[in-house]
């Protein structure tokens, strides 16, 4: 195990690209579930025009004031679809960024401790290939 300032430049970028990584993964999960706050909020709202347009022509007011209440219910409705929608593709990108769920196995041992990588993580440049 070695210390962060102890490895050498290219580990030290998988290092801090790797905690980059990590970061925007939150960062995008915690959008997710501001997501879903909306989603609710305007699902709610969506009910509540509905309810009282139901109300309204319970008590027998004008066509004018219903269709208000259903502009608001539908308008309301479309955006709890749209940041439902926005919840799941933020959702995918938080988990495809991880390096957790969608990194290499570099990746999850460097996030533990910061090791210096192989040498040989690819072909060498003299080596034949067979």
């Amino acid at each position: 195990m070695a210390s962060i300032d102890a490895l050498t430049p290219p580990s030290r970028a998988f290092y801090e690209r790797s905690k980059l990584k990590m970061a925007a993964s939150i960062v995008l999960g915690a959008s997710c579930m501001m997501l879903l706050g909306f989603t609710a909020n305007s699902g709610g709202q969506a009910a509540a025009a509905n309810y009282n347009a139901n109300e309204a022509q319970a008590l027998g007011q004008d066509s004018n004031t219903v269709h208000q209440y259903q502009a608001l219910s539908g308008g309301f409705g479309f955006g709890a679809f749209v940041y439902i929608l926005a919840f799941i593709l933020l959702g995918v990108a938080a988990a495809y960024v991880s390096p957790v769920f969608c990194g290499t196995s570099n990746e999850v041992k460097m996030l533990r401790t910061p090791h210096e990588l192989e040498a040989n993580m690819g072909a060498s440049a003299g080596a034949p290939l067979n």
